[in-house]
């Protein structure tokens, strides 16, 4: 059963998208426009860079005019600058404090409100990509990679928190501590906002896995002795050929990919290994310990995972959509053309495009924002 509400209709082709599933917030731009919660607000370039509140109240975004970058907050154009960085914009929760990196020309600084950190000599690494190089944490300091001259530090507000490296990148951030990959001398480390050793050395990291409350943190890594898992500051494993991209908490367990001798990949929840697939894409966890994943089976097709279930069987499954309820149930995004959500093994009617990943209201229940034609829409679906 799916219940459909209509939130707006736009005109011309649509170009692009940014959407904030609970209040329905959106920003779209479509036929040379720019539309906002459903109304055209005229014509606007390049707009990127979109952020929204954790409630979707407040929506700050980046757009170019007249060969340099502006800052739109809540409709109000706050800043303007030669340049702003691509994907550094950032914004606290509660939507109180945004902060960015720009470029003058010359240098390069980080705006928080109406403070300004710098100079420095390069932007954030991964800037531009799909990434976040500035993160807030709980409290609303802004941590971010600094270079001075050429060395790099961990920045909070301005202020150094660990210097001397060859290259600190990739800030994470949940609860009040941040953690981040930090180079010397040809090795690896991670370093984190609450000081202390870092964890390392180590030849190569892969990404990192942090506890709702950021306590915990688990990861991939390689070192002289091979490929190991790391957590909770102590190697917990060794996997024999190779260790995965992604890592995620499923309870108290870290989840992690695992290669095995024949090629094959599984996933391992703390010292418990699932079944073995060509290939393993995505991980998320729930406090229940379940682990939902997307498997490559035989001929390529892709399967919804929770632990050792299956579902589907498709040409593709976007493994950055999976979604997983408190007892276990799995929703996914079956991008094929039409584009559709599944429950399961349950799949929901035939959409232009799926706007948000799917959440889960209840066990049988999940919503989101899908597109048909020039309307967009809100969407309740049943398993």
């Amino acid at each position: 059963m799916v219940e459909e509400t209509k939130l707006f209709d736009v005109a011309g082709e649509v170009e692009s998208g940014w959407f904030h599933l609970d209040s329905r917030r959106s920003v779209v731009c479509a036929g040379g426009a720019l539309w906002i919660d459903g109304k055209n607000v005229g014509a606007f370039a390049d707009v990127r860079e979109v952020r929204f509140s954790a409630d979707g109240q407040r929506l700050a975004f980046v757009h170019e005019v007249d060969d340099r970058s502006a800052l739109v907050v809540d409709g109000e154009r706050v800043a303007e600058h030669r340049f702003i960085c691509r994907s550094t914009l950032a914004m606290t929760a509660d939507g109180k404090s945004v902060g960015y990196t720009f470029w003058d020309g010359d240098d390069y600084w980080v705006q928080k409100d109406d403070r300004v950190f710098g100079p420095y000599s390069d932007q954030q690494p991964g800037a531009g990509w799909n990434t976040r190089p500035l993160v807030f944490d709980a409290t609303g300091a802004l941590y971010y990679a600094a270079k001075r001259g050429d060395r790099w530090a961990l920045d909070r507000d301005g202020e150094p928190l660990t210097d001397d490296w060859q290259l600190v990148r990739d800030p994470e951030s949940a609860g009040d501590r941040v953690w981040a990959k930090a180079r010397r001398d040809d090795a690896w480390y991670v370093i984190g906002s609450a000081g202390g050793e870092p964890f390392g050395p180590f030849d190569k990291l892969r990404e990192f896995a942090l506890s709702p409350d950021a306590t915990r943190l688990g990861f991939g890594a390689f070192d002289g002795e091979g490929p190991l898992v790391h957590c909770d500051g102590r190697v917990v494993a060794r996997p024999a050929e190779d260790v995965g991209l992604h890592a995620a908490f499923a309870g108290d367990a870290l989840a992690y990919q695992e290669e095995l001798e024949d090629g094959d990949e599984r996933v391992v929840v703390g010292d418990r290994p699932l079944r073995s697939w060509g290939g393993v894409r995505g991980l998320v966890g729930n406090a229940a310990g379940n682990v939902g994943y997307v498997g490559v089976g035989e001929g390529y097709r892709e399967y919804a995972c929770v632990d050792d279930k299956a579902y589907g069987g498709h040409k593709n499954i976007y493994h950055l959509g999976l979604a997983l309820s408190a007892g276990g149930r799995i929703a996914y995004v079956i991008p094929e053309t039409p584009d559709r959500v599944a429950i399961d093994d349950s799949e929901g009617p035939a959409y232009d495009g799926i706007r948000t990943r799917p959440e889960f209201l209840d066990e049988d229940h999940v919503h989101y924002i899908a597109r048909r034609g020039t309307a967009f829409l809100h969407v309740r679906q049943r398993a």
